[in-house]
């Protein structure tokens, strides 16, 4: 049962982290944080597979746990939407 949670910890930090280094190069916070809860997984491996194409540096395995994430994550997601220093982590 500890498991659990912990593991669901550890996904929203390596999403938080894939975010920060790979989508914020070109993308603001607040902009990705916008249209969350607005898209399905098959919305989101769309835009992160354009972005590939654009020149975004994802592989292939890291865009699938994007758009994993970024479907699951509701409308202003802790996770994603505060900054670190919010968070408590640096």
């Amino acid at each position: 049962m500890l498991l659990l949670p912990a593991a669901h910890l550890q996904a929203d930090q390596r999403c938080a982290t894939l975010i920060t280094t790979r989508c914020e190069q070109c993308h603001y916070k607040t902009r990705i944080c916008q249209v969350l809860g607005s898209r399905g997984k098959w919305g989101w491996s769309r835009t992160v597979k354009r972005m590939q194409k654009l020149g975004a540096k994802i592989t292939d395995e890291e865009a699938k746990h994007l758009a994993a994430c970024l479907a699951a994550a509701p409308k202003g997601a802790p996770h994603v939407c505060q900054d670190n220093e919010s968070r408590g982590t640096k």
